[in-house]
């Protein structure tokens, strides 16, 4: 089973006049229980992509083969389960927090689903411990919190309804450096040790490219790319179309490459690792 978008195409109703497609003609296959990346410009059709893995938008052609389900173009009806095993954090996650406090939201997706009250407060519990969630933040409302915390509450109230898919739409906007980093660990580690399916949309390869199996550039409602990261990197003109670059730490990393006799990346460390490892090769 997998993820695949067979000539998936869709056009804003509100700029049905416009030729530019939102999503033109999408031919996309992505393997499960992988760490997935989605990078574009602003304008580009990746957080509209995104939106039709779990129905949110409905394509004007063309399906979508998820899982064991076909999700079919609009208006053929969405399969059963799907919004269950499929969830997804908006770019902006205070619009998903809608409950009087935290822990509230964390129970609100295993009840909706089903579960009974002691299997949702197991899920809930879990979520939050796997977030860093403490008991005081679980009591305040949404409101009462930092854009970090926010975020964070939005990722763990998904996490508690189990879905095998998790997609996120710039899940690092607004946080600090540091935050980043361990955001980005967390959701590896929800890869890695529990085998689910990760998609991150972003316009920041720096920070997702020491945990990406798969990294697909879209531009102007078309994938331009869609690959390993070894293999994109090299692949300087396709970034530059589409409005990106290699971030400076690998540029300055494959520039002093030969010179200094540094190995092949075959994985993409983080940019503190790569400096560390320059230095430990100057003369």
């Amino acid at each position: 089973m997998g993820i695949t978008f067979e000539q998936v195409s869709y056009r804003y109703k509100e700029q049905a006049l416009v030729k530019q497609l939102a999503l033109d003609h999408i031919e996309l296959s992505m393997k499960t229980n992988q760490f997935i990346t989605i990078v574009g410009a602003p304008g580009s059709g990746k957080s509209t992509l995104l939106q039709h893995l779990n129905g949110l938008l409905r394509a004007d052609h063309g399906s979508i083969h998820l899982l064991d389900m076909v999700v079919p173009s609009s208006p053929a009806k969405l399969p059963r389960g799907l919004n269950q095993r499929v969830g997804l954090v908006f770019q902006y996650p205070e619009q998903q927090l809608f409950q009087q406090t935290i822990w509230e939201d964390l129970l609100y997706g295993p009840l909706n689903f089903e579960a009974s009250r002691a299997e949702a407060e197991l899920a809930a519990s879990s979520a939050a411990q796997f977030m860093g969630l403490d008991e005081i933040i679980l009591a305040k409302s949404p409101h009462e919190l930092s854009s970090g915390q926010i975020r964070k509450a939005a990722i763990a109230a998904v996490l508690a309804a189990k879905p095998e898919i998790i997609v996120l739409d710039e899940p690092t906007a607004s946080l600090e450096a540091s935050s980043r980093v361990e955001l980005m660990e967390l959701l590896h580690r929800q890869c890695r040790d529990q085998l689910r399916t990760i998609i991150v949309v972003t316009h920041s390869l720096e920070e997702v490219l020491p945990y990406t199996d798969q990294i697909i550039v879209m531009h102007e409602g078309k994938i331009v790319f869609s690959g390993e990261p070894p293999v994109l990197m090299r692949c300087t003109d396709t970034l530059e179309a589409a409005g990106l670059q290699v971030p400076a730490a690998y540029q300055l990393y494959f520039a002093l490459q030969e010179p200094l006799g540094l190995v092949e990346l075959e994985h993409y460390p983080s940019a503190t690792v790569l400096a560390a490892a320059i230095k430990a090769a100057l003369p």
